[in-house]
């Protein structure tokens, strides 16, 4: 693989109400952080930190100087709301179960995690 040759990538971030999944095409040899800035999402993003977040591969966690391969997907992480485990006890406790209509009550138990 020549330097000059160029890859595809894909660049990942989303919020509650809003993602993004961005193709861009970089040198081979590109950071992350080359691929993101290129993606354009910290346009879509403006109130983000996004430069302070993790990273991740494919949801293997990377440096931000790390190099993609083709075709990888670079994925921008946001931090947890509520823990999983919490959340999951949340839940069992109420009789509920994780993805259905228990989103509201870990959402309104996410502060008294106690």
């Amino acid at each position: 693989m020549s330097r000059d040759e160029k890859i595809s990538v894909e660049v990942a971030y989303g919020t509650a109400d809003q993602q993004a999944l961005e193709t861009v095409f970089v040198i081979a040899g590109a950071s992350c952080v080359d691929a993101i800035a290129q993606s354009g999402i910290g346009k879509k993003f403006p109130n983000d930190e996004l430069a302070s977040l993790p990273l991740a591969i494919w949801g293997k966690p990377v440096t931000a100087d790390s190099c993609p391969k083709a075709g990888d997907r670079i994925e921008i992480l946001r931090p947890l709301v509520i823990d999983p485990r919490v959340a999951r006890r949340l839940l069992a406790k109420a009789g509920q179960f994780m993805g259905g209509s228990g989103r509201d009550l870990v959402a309104d138990q996410k502060i008294k995690t106690d």
